[in-house]
């Protein structure tokens, strides 16, 4: 089967350069915060090992934007 034209297509390629990283990594601190106050629940009601892995997760998506724009560009 044949891939369609667009299956290479990235960010950079369409010409929203960094730009869009930095919305991006602005996103995800914005989903971190509401994730965060998730995790807060979780720890009130006495679910730590829930609010530790939400927590990691948060970590890890803000960790990896952050890594692709130091890393990749």
């Amino acid at each position: 089967m044949k891939r369609p034209a667009y299956a290479h297509t990235t960010v950079k390629s369409l010409g929203m350069g960094a730009m869009s990283d930095y919305v991006y990594i602005a996103l995800t601190a914005l989903a971190g915060f509401h994730a965060l106050t998730y995790a807060r629940w979780l720890k009130q009601e006495g679910n730590q090992l829930g609010a530790w892995g939400v927590m990691a997760l948060v970590l890890a998506g803000l960790a990896l934007p952050v890594y692709r724009l130091v890393f990749m560009l």
